[in-house]
């Protein structure tokens, strides 16, 4: 395998906040110190890692829940592994405990467009994922979406109007950090095509469409930190349009924060657990046995609990409350017998979801 270009611990994280730090980042992102809706700054910490003027957002959250949206989603390219669920439970976990609507798009269109799986077998996915969201408790109504790409006509019109205001240069400078592993890898083009761009494209329109025509006015977006370019393509645009004559009178109050959450590492070696990777995660496909063995076995050396691939999971990727995530944190921290019981409790709720997955597969 070979080794990404970014090397994704501790010294990445540290670069990124550091004062002269990570040169796309610098003087943009912080540490999570602000309260969500019910959930406390020690609980957004382990679930997301720094944010871009979400304080910001949280304040005008706390005030009214008319203006403001959360919005994330996930590709369809293929069976979710616990990197794509953590996406899923962490929008389960903002309606509940942020206490706010939230977006969740299903990328049908981009897993076909960007990643050349079948439109068919993208909807196929999308179908399930959606069912699977409605049994883990995402509620929809109130504000709170649950869509796919290919539906939405509305926001592709919306992209045409958008896209006046981008360059070429707006998307060369758009790159994910570990773009150049996945090239390695042979999972994606060497440069930003015209698909790509128009994946991207699609995927802040879907953004500026709620401030435009959804009457809404401060959006805070979810995304791995690997992915904090797409935010600042997004503001970068912004900017243009909001000078624009055709655009000013509606975007002039609008504001765009987002969080980042942690990229969960890999099994077996892989810089983050990725559909395009096999091997470096948990499918919720796999097999009972083959859940448990890697949980139980395949956490590897590690120095803190954040820099453990099965603490990440479990506060990533479960639907533990934020005080058995802490309890699982202070376990970690100490290892031993008790971190091997909050493992195997871990290990039986995956296997959980994933009965849930198979069995709604089943019924498609």
């Amino acid at each position: 395998m070979n080794k990404v270009d970014i090397e994704i611990g501790e010294e990445y994280y540290k670069k990124i906040l550091s004062d002269g730090g990570y040169e796309n980042m610098r003087d943009e992102v912080k540490p999570i110190d602000f309260q969500l809706g019910t959930l406390k700054p020690s609980d957004l910490s382990t679930m997301w890692f720094c944010h871009y003027k979400a304080d910001k957002f949280a304040t005008i959250a706390g005030q009214t829940h008319n203006d403001v949206l959360a919005i994330t989603g996930i590709g369809l390219s293929g069976t979710p592994h616990l990197g794509t669920l953590s996406q899923i439970i962490k929008a389960v976990k903002l309606q509940k405990y942020g206490r706010m609507p939230v977006k969740f798009v299903l990328g049908d269109l981009d897993a076909f467009n960007g990643k050349g799986t079948s439109l068919s077998k993208t909807k196929e996915i999308g179908e399930q994922t959606r069912r699977f969201m409605l049994e883990l408790g995402f509620i929809e109504g109130n504000g709170s979406e649950l869509r796919d790409q290919y539906d939405e006509l509305d926001i592709l019109r919306t992209m045409y109007l958008c896209s006046h205001f981008m360059t070429d240069t707006d998307f060369e400078s758009a790159e994910e950090d570990l773009h150049g592993f996945y090239v390695s890898q042979g999972k994606v083009d060497s440069t930003m095509t015209y698909r790509r761009k128009l994946s991207l494209a699609l995927m802040v329109a879907g953004w500026y469409h709620q401030l435009l025509y959804n009457k809404k006015k401060h959006l805070l977006i979810t995304l791995g930190i690997d992915e904090h370019k797409y935010v600042k393509f997004s503001q970068t645009v912004l900017e243009k349009m909001k000078i624009s004559e055709m655009f000013h009178d509606k975007l002039s109050e609008a504001s765009i924060a987002a969080m980042y959450s942690t990229l969960i590492k890999g099994f077996n070696d892989f810089p983050k657990m990725s559909k395009s990777m096999p091997n470096s995660g948990i499918t919720l496909d796999y097999s009972a046995d083959a859940i448990r063995n890697l949980i139980l076995n395949g956490e590897g050396a590690y120095d803190t609990p954040m820099d453990n691939i099965i603490f990440q999971c479990i506060s990533n990727a479960s639907l533990f409350s934020p005080n058995q995530i802490q309890e699982a944190f202070d376990a970690c921290t100490k290892g031993g017998k008790i971190w091997e019981e909050v493992k195997q409790e871990y290990a039986d709720h995956v296997c959980k979801l994933s009965e849930k997955w198979k069995k709604i597969s089943e019924r498609h």
